[in-house]
């Protein structure tokens, strides 16, 4: 990584948990209580941010669910770990001290919280290293600076400020902050965004999102629209803005809509004598079969590669692994997006039927669920899931589930809750 420029992805309106209101075979009060927690959109940040060379991903602008619960606690911790693992941070910008569920972000790992108050300072870094320096601040408590503030490293360290204000505020607070060279006249109060020493404001958003990049300045000032849901839109109101910070030049920032991004599951039948140019053939055909719709700007391809359990050791082999990474990654889409990203992941056949059969025990406590003539459905859980032989780990994360859906004593909730497990556990 250039250490002269920091890349980051910056996204506002991320709900962690996210609600499900569109489930049609249910009743209207079961569709009001049903979580869905689309904790996907964090597995496509971090595929855009592997793409990209982004170098850690701030969040803005999205306040934690009054309703947070333990259930949501996990599965965040899940998402964050192959961030932690690639050894990018994510940085949350909120305020703990006005809301308990905001506290709730607080220890978990891989999560760094900003808390909007002001002077609050935080050193971003990769690999042991320094690479940014954020700092909060609110309303009428911006500085004045003469030039960059420097450090002992051997670089710089890019200035990012996140600027807080609320309600009719927000207006008072922008027209105090001054961009290029065309108003002539300024008020006393007025801050040039060059002097704050910052090359990047964080802007309080509004309900449409600022996605502007401030020109006649070396300041970018910017809040992108929210990324939820991260649904195909053709009208790219939603997304994700990559941040590029560079000494001795303007920022650059470019929007990428979610509706430019297009997520494509495949798996690929091999045996004993298949070899990596087989799977690279077979991948190659199996992009002939997709059209890249007009909007569309980068593919993100989870390969699976489905073996014998004898099997499954070579090729899981790193060396292996890396070849096809390097075949794959030449591969272009025959309508072509802009960009493809790869995962590949190896499945043994066995833990393939393991799987499915998860999704039956599933299905079966689903329909105990429905079948159960109690009102209250929270004191015949342990009783339920004694009936079904379960795999450990799939009776903990039915126990995490039954948690984030909270389900209490209404009877059509029941409903609710089975077809939500029977979504989460889809046979492979």
């Amino acid at each position: 990584m250039n250490r002269e420029s920091v890349r980051f992805l910056h996204v506002s309106g991320l709900i962690p948990g996210g609600r499900l209101h569109s489930l049609p075979e249910l009743p209207q009060e079961g569709r009001e209580i049903v979580h869905a927690a689309p904790w996907e959109v964090f597995e496509h940040l971090f595929q855009v941010a592997e793409q990209q060379s982004a170098d850690f991903l701030l969040v803005t602008d999205s306040p934690v669910p009054a309703d947070w619960s333990l259930g949501d606690e996990t599965r965040l911790r899940a998402c964050l770990e192959q961030w932690r693992a690639a050894g990018k941070s994510v940085v949350w910008t909120t305020q703990t001290a006005q809301s308990e569920t905001a506290a709730a972000l607080l220890g978990i790992d891989g999560l760094t919280v900003l808390d909007h108050e002001p002077g609050v300072v935080l050193d971003v870094s990769a690999d042991g290293r320094p690479i940014a320096s954020i700092e909060s601040d609110a309303a009428g408590r911006l500085h004045h600076r003469t030039q960059h503030e420097r450090s002992s490293h051997p670089y710089r360290i890019p200035r990012i400020i996140c600027l807080h204000s609320e309600g009719s505020h927000r207006q008072d607070l922008l027209s105090d902050i001054h961009f290029g060279e065309e108003h002539s006249e300024l008020s006393q109060n007025a801050v040039r965004a060059d002097d704050l020493a910052a090359d990047y404001l964080v802007l309080p958003a509004d309900r449409t999102g600022d996605r502007s990049v401030r020109r006649g300045s070396r300041v970018a000032a910017h809040t992108p629209g929210a990324v939820l849901p991260w649904q195909p839109e053709q009208d790219g109101s939603r997304g994700v803005s990559l941040v590029e910070l560079r000494p001795e030049s303007a920022p650059k920032i470019n929007f990428i809509a979610a509706s430019a991004v297009r997520r494509i599951e495949v798996s690929i039948q091999v045996d004993e004598s298949s070899t990596t140019d087989d799977v690279v053939l077979t991948a190659m055909e199996r992009l002939t079969e997709w059209r890249s719709e007009r909007f569309e700007k980068l593919w993100i391809i989870k390969w699976t590669i489905r073996s014998s359990e004898a099997d499954t050791r070579r090729w899981s082999s790193s060396k292996l692994m890396r070849k096809l990474e390097r075949e794959l990654a030449e591969l272009d889409a025959p309508a072509g997006p802009r960009l493809i990203a790869h995962e590949i992941a190896v499945q043994s056949d066995l833990a393939m039927l393991a799987d499915r059969a998860s999704a039956e025990s599933v299905r079966q406590f689903a329909q105990l669920v429905r079948d159960s003539s109690s009102d209250d459905i929270s004191d015949p859980i342990d009783s339920l899931l004694g009936e079904v032989r379960w795999d450990p780990a799939v009776e903990r994360r039915i126990r995490t589930l039954l948690q984030s859906v909270d389900p209490n004593t209404a009877r059509s909730r029941a409903g609710a809750m089975a077809h939500l497990l029977e979504q989460e556990y889809k046979a492979a």
